[in-house]
């Protein structure tokens, strides 16, 4: 995977192909390949941002990009969101939201993504701190 992920995403794929590696393996390379292409737009992005950008980045490519990265804010914070950030996640979900009255639709997930952009930004360190914030969010 480190060899094919900088060959860029068309000829990554063309290669594993022809090694018959498996579909996780490729998926995890089709992933990580953007990734690496535009990490330097990434590097300075707010780490809920850097984020956003890795949901769905099978653990593989994460740590096949961590080799590729060998140092430098790009290699730290994969290492952030491959330990911690991808984890958090706020206390309120759908069913919360369902609860307070809001009508299910997109704006659960801006409103989900919101909290927990709160959460790993460090603007929110408690749930009373959350529900501040999702008091703000509805009105």
């Amino acid at each position: 995977m480190v060899l094919l992920i900088p060959l860029g995403e068309p000829d990554a794929a063309e290669v594993a192909n022809r090694l018959h590696l498996n579909s996780l393996i490729l998926e995890a390379i089709q992933k990580a390949c953007p990734i690496w292409r535009d990490r330097e737009m990434l590097e300075p992005l707010p780490a809920s941002q850097f984020c956003r950008h890795l949901n769905g980045l099978p653990v593989t490519g994460g740590f096949a990009l961590y080799i590729l990265a060998k140092t430098g804010i790009f290699k730290e914070k994969l290492d952030k969101y491959f330990s911690k950030w991808r984890f958090v996640s706020p206390f309120t979900d759908g069913n919360r939201l369902k609860e307070m009255g809001l009508q299910p639709g997109p704006k659960y997930s801006e409103i989900l993504e919101r909290l927990r952009s709160a959460w790993i930004e460090g603007e929110v360190n408690s749930q009373v701190e959350e529900e501040k914030l999702l008091t703000q969010l509805l009105d």
